[in-house]
């Protein structure tokens, strides 16, 4: 028994640096798998830094830094404006009085001009929801001349019925502001395409002002005299907005971008008409009414963007065609009919269009 006992130890004694050893290589070797996996994770990470502008980096339309934050966007703004309904005088095409067979009718062209839009905006941390909010301005004057036989569109003639003026001119000045409030979130569609649906709110004041001067002919009751007519078509409301941008990417931080959103806006008319007469105040009329207006706004062109200081900010510029179309904005209100006058209102649609050239950086 001694002897079996002995040899026990003699074993153990034997093996035991064997093992001491063998569990020493495994600590070693699992410290050096745990330094391998960690430096993979490193590289991994680099990778991912390196391929963000494939994925992060082009998130949010035109391009963004992927991080939270707030941006501040800055556009200018080339359009031209049409209206319906803002004819001021017809023009025969023979001496015959009241004879509108072939007659043309004159406009207040709108004019190419230039307006701004700014915007300030912030990424959200959680999950990447972004807020915007941005304030368009843009104001024009227009003016038109006509002489020869004309029938005056926007005068009342009172018991004589003014039907023929020699000169007619008119002056058309606009002014439209708008602030829109967004609240949307980017989602990559695949690698080359982005959208960003967006809902919100959109508040508009446009101003409308037409000063028309028609001189009466020399054969008629009135000769001698001015007509001066001033009109005014004033509208504020707000209501709901909702859209979709949509970035298309090319290389090299270049893309096409579109834009479509619409709203729906509940508001208020003031419409005024006042007439002079040879100094005498002959009809002063003001009308208040609230009406829905619905709008639609398009926009599309080809951005650029890079990302630079490590990508901490990015900067981004676009050039684009805006359209923006809202209906029943003009509702000023005409007397017609040559010898039985009546009033009545024009509920024409009003459009504008042109450049919008933008800048944009993130911080």
């Amino acid at each position: 028994m001694k002897h079996r006992y002995w040899l026990c130890i003699g074993i153990i004694l034997f093996f035991e640096p064997l093992l001491l050893a063998d569990e020493t290589m495994a600590d070693t070797r699992l410290k050096n798998l745990e330094k391998q996996v960690k430096e993979m994770k490193m590289q991994i990470q680099e990778l991912q830094k390196k391929k963000m502008p494939e994925r992060d980096l082009y998130l949010k339309s035109r391009f963004k830094k992927g991080s939270h934050g707030p941006y501040v966007t800055g556009e200018w703004l080339y359009w031209k404006t049409y209206e319906g309904g803002i004819e001021y005088a017809a023009e025969f095409n023979d001496e015959a009085e009241g004879d509108f067979v072939g007659a043309k009718g004159e406009v207040i062209h709108g004019k190419w001009n230039s307006g701004y839009r700014a915007g300030l905006g912030i990424v959200l941390p959680y999950d990447q929801w972004d807020f915007y909010l941005c304030y368009t301005s843009y104001d024009f004057e227009s003016s038109s001349t006509k002489g020869g036989t004309l029938f005056p569109l926007f005068v009342f003639g009172g018991v004589n019925n003014l039907i023929n003026v020699s000169k007619a001119e008119g002056r058309w000045r606009l002014e439209f502001q708008t602030v829109d409030f967004e609240w949307g979130k980017d989602f990559y569609i695949s690698k080359k395409l982005s959208m960003k649906p967006f809902i919100g709110a959109k508040g508009a004041s446009i101003d409308q002002k037409f000063d028309i001067d028609y001189t009466p002919a020399a054969t008629t009751a009135f000769a001698g005299e001015e007509f001066d007519v001033d009109l005014k078509n004033d509208f504020i409301g707000g209501g709901l907005r909702g859209g979709i941008y949509s970035n298309w990417y090319l290389s090299k931080g270049f893309s096409f971008f579109g834009e479509a959103s619409g709203a729906l806006l509940f508001g208020r008319f003031h419409i005024k008409q006042e007439q002079d007469q040879g100094g005498v105040e002959e009809v002063d009329i003001h009308t208040h009414f609230h009406r829905y207006t619905p709008t639609v706004q398009l926009n599309f062109g080809i951005a650029w963007d890079t990302n630079f200081d490590c990508n901490r900010f990015h900067f981004g510029a676009a050039v684009g065609f805006e359209s923006q179309y809202w209906w029943r904005q003009n509702q000023l209100e005409q007397f017609t009919n040559i010898f039985n006058q009546r009033y009545i209102r024009a509920s024409e649609d009003l459009s504008l269009h042109g450049l919008t050239v933008e800048v944009r950086i993130d911080f």
